[in-house]
């Protein structure tokens, strides 16, 4: 799925959530599920273009609320960045870039992996700059009334840089429905910035956790940061999810691995069907938005 380059607020898609993501090398192709509604996809990007962002004034008199993780969505979030706490945010002590691309940052403002795949930055987001923030098919938006650092997780891809997760208003959202189903042993595919596995571990019903993530690289570069913040014994796996699933046995698998949000449910099914010994899984992105 392309990005949206809209002009009228400078946010992309890309720029916003993880639209654009790589897949499993052995995940689903094209032909082997079944694409969502052209008409329905592109009415949704239409919707997803959003509102102008916010004037100085606009900031000034709105009304702001504060954040709460369990809040419900709606359409138009205004939130009090002083209170969004976005749980355990890795390499704290990192200097705040600029809003923009990686390369606009200085050297002291990013943290690259060993390999130099992976990026991590602290990205300024301008007060009442709208992201979008996404609920199945609804299209919500969502804007901060002072500047705040976003975490955000990139990596290289055929020399581009492409934003892998962000621990925007939409990620935590979109990751909630999963971490609620969390029980007994849980298995989630991909690593991320670990704000699930964090969450997951929080809950009472959680015994033990399985992490599955395919790269060796990003475990080395952010493993240390998430560990000691994971509440329940856990256990990673350095491996190809499509291949490890199948051979776990566990009460819950969360699925973050696909490389846009909706119609991931066809890829999901593949997985269900494939972990007879899963008896729960869930998918991000499920959502059909045709």
């Amino acid at each position: 799925m392309k990005t949206i380059d809209r002009k009228t607020s400078g946010v992309t898609l890309e720029e916003t959530e993880r639209v654009c993501k790589r897949t499993e090398d052995d995940a689903p192709k094209l032909g082997q599920i079944e694409p969502p509604s052209i008409l329905g996809l592109l009415g949704w990007l239409r919707r997803a273009l959003g509102p102008e962002n916010l004037t100085a004034e606009e900031i000034k008199n709105l009304e702001w609320d504060s954040y709460d993780i369990g809040m419900p969505w709606k359409e138009f979030l205004h939130l009090k960045a002083s209170t969004y706490d976005m749980g355990v945010v890795p390499f704290p002590d990192l200097a705040p870039s600029p809003y923009g691309a990686l390369a606009s940052a200085q050297p002291y403002q990013v943290v690259y992996s060993r390999q130099g795949t992976f990026a991590y930055q602290r990205r300024l987001l301008p007060a009442g700059h709208y992201l979008n923030n996404v609920n199945g098919k609804k299209i919500g938006h969502v804007a901060f009334d002072e500047e705040i650092a976003i975490p955000i997780l990139l990596e290289q891809l055929h020399k581009r840089w492409t934003i892998w997760m962000s621990l925007t208003p939409q990620e935590i959202f979109t990751l909630r429905p999963g971490t609620r189903r969390a029980q007994g042993t849980t298995v989630i595919a991909g690593l991320g910035l670990g704000h699930q596995a964090i969450q997951v571990s929080k809950r009472r019903r959680v015994e033990k956790i399985i992490i599955v993530e395919r790269s060796q690289e990003l475990v080395d570069f952010i493993w240390d940061e998430i560990k000691p913040h994971i509440e329940k014994p856990v256990e990673l796996i350095v491996g190809n999810a499509w291949s490890v699933f199948p051979e776990l046995t566990a009460d819950v698998a969360l699925i973050d691995i696909y490389e846009s949000y909706g119609d991931n449910r066809f890829a999901t099914e593949r997985f269900r069907k494939s972990c007879p010994n899963i008896k729960t899984v869930w998918g991000w992105g499920d959502a059909s938005l045709g």
